[in-house]
């Protein structure tokens, strides 16, 4: 057997579980990029050890407990109540004391809705600035705001759905700082005529939020790849907001990605090895993609999905640990052959 095929049967036998394509797990596969960013996949699908033995993911909005600085924007008037998603200490430092009525101001006012400019000097002294996601980093956002003087700096999401933990790599403003959502940024968009105040707790509150659960995750990649004929994904798993272990010493935090749908859907496989230990790669696989929920999930604007953004559906393994059916494959059915005229005509 040639080497190539050594590795493809390798790769079979292990499938890689991979998160929209750009995560693999240790010693099950290789990795390559993201179908939607660059060239490396594409690449890697046009070399024969990269075959179609994979598993690929989208990252998924779950419907987990969460923690909140409770914003109340013009507390006993209007009274719009939204949840802040606090900033990672690598942003901000977390509020210390509460904020109580203090004076609101939307960047908006100013054409400064992104706040990725600079604020007039003293703009913001003692008040609580708000701005939007997008084109600028968090940390540019957030540094404006602190530099015209502001006491707290909130971001409102740019598309529906959960807010996102904000983060840097690039240094902390020593300034605490939250997102909220996309719905709650727009309805303080219609009051934003007039003068607004705001009361922010420092207790963080939790709970759940159904609303925020089953929504496909805005940067989850797409299919189909067209370029090479690919129906993807083929579903999606809990990656938004995922309670992980982090570096450091008993550290966890919350964090984003297909790097936590890939582990989630990994660990998924490992749960049904145990529970079928006689079973192949393929049929783990095949047991998991249809057994999928479906019919429940929305896309990252609230609407309907598409087999293209979900696959088959969301990971469900009270479903796929009972599956009485899969679909066994074996590397023999992947290799391409010329049909004999005996087979065409017996089809």
């Amino acid at each position: 057997m040639h080497r190539a095929e050594e590795l493809d049967v390798g790769f079979l036998r292990g499938y890689g579980y991979q998160g929209g394509g750009s995560r693999s797990v240790q010693g099950w596969g290789r990795g390559a990029t993201t179908p939607g960013f660059g060239a490396d996949f594409k690449n890697a699908l046009k070399t024969p050890v990269y075959g179609g033995w994979r598993m690929s993911l989208g990252g998924f909005g779950e419907c987990l407990p969460y923690a909140e600085n409770r914003v109340t924007i013009n507390p006993g008037t209007g009274d719009l109540v939204s949840s802040a998603l606090p900033s990672t200490t690598e942003l901000s430092p977390a509020l210390a004391s509460d904020l109580t009525n203090k004076e609101l101001v939307w960047g908006g006012k100013s054409n400064n809705k992104d706040g990725c400019s600079a604020w007039a000097a003293g703009a913001l002294n003692g008040k609580v600035g708000i701005v939007q996601r997008g084109n600028c980093s968090f940390k540019d956002k957030v540094q404006n705001m602190y530099n015209a003087g502001a006491v707290f700096g909130i971001v409102y999401n740019n598309v529906s759905g959960t807010p996102i933990l904000m983060g840097s790599d690039t240094g902390v403003v020593n300034m605490p700082s939250a997102m909220i959502s996309l719905e709650d940024g727009l309805a303080m968009e219609n009051v934003a005529a007039q003068p607004m105040r705001v009361t922010i707790l420092a207790d963080l509150s939790s709970g759940a939020r159904p609303e925020w659960g089953d929504i496909v995750a805005h940067s989850s990649s797409r299919g189909p790849v067209n370029n090479f004929d690919l129906l993807e994904p083929d579903l999606v798993a809990p990656g938004t907001n995922i309670l992980a272990a982090y570096s450091g010493p008993n550290q966890v935090d919350l964090m984003t990605g297909t790097s936590m749908a890939s582990s989630q859907v990994a660990g998924s496989a490992a749960v049904m090895r145990s529970l079928h230990p006689d079973w192949s790669p393929a049929a783990i696989r095949s047991a998991i993609i249809m057994t999928a929920l479906a019919g429940t999930s929305k896309d990252h604007d609230l609407g309907p999905v598409t087999p293209f953004i979900y696959g088959n559906g969301r990971l469900d393994m009270s479903k796929a640990a009972l599956a009485g059916l899969v679909m066994e494959v074996s590397y023999a059915d992947y290799v391409p052959r010329t049909l004999q005229m005996a087979e065409i005509s017996a089809l």
